[in-house]
């Protein structure tokens, strides 16, 4: 159903979290090596929260 023109908005947002993602990702061992361990904390609890949000265990507003 993603070439029906609803689904391409959601599309377009699937695709930029999972961008965010790998480039949280994509930076963590840049900050690592240059030993900067409260940013790479940082990316690490953005990544966990990213990551538990599409997956849909954290959900607001539902009984």
């Amino acid at each position: 159903m993603v070439g029906k023109g609803d689904y391409m908005n959601l599309l377009g947002i699937a695709l930029l979290a999972g961008l965010s993602i790998i480039c949280y990702l994509a930076i963590l061992p840049i900050l690592l090596k240059k030993k900067d361990f409260t940013y790479a904390v940082i990316a690490i609890i953005e990544v966990v929260v990213l990551a538990l949000a599409a997956s849909g265990i954290l959900k607001a507003g539902e009984h």
